[in-house]
């Protein structure tokens, strides 16, 4: 986020973009493998901690 604002131009913008896509593959595969946990027992902040993590993608 920082390159691409202080540096504004086609290049920093693309890494920028790169970079914001990656984070959201990546938030996807987190949300999908926590999904093998739902039903489990967990302690209230594993659960508080699943719960956001699920949230992120709303």
């Amino acid at each position: 986020q920082w390159l691409s604002s202080t540096y504004i131009n086609g290049d920093s913008q693309l890494l920028a973009a790169k970079a914001n896509e990656r984070a959201l593959s990546q938030l996807d595969r987190w949300i999908d493998q926590s999904k093998q946990y739902a039903g489990t027992p967990m302690s209230a902040d594993s659960a508080r901690a699943l719960q956001l993590l699920k949230l992120m993608s709303a």
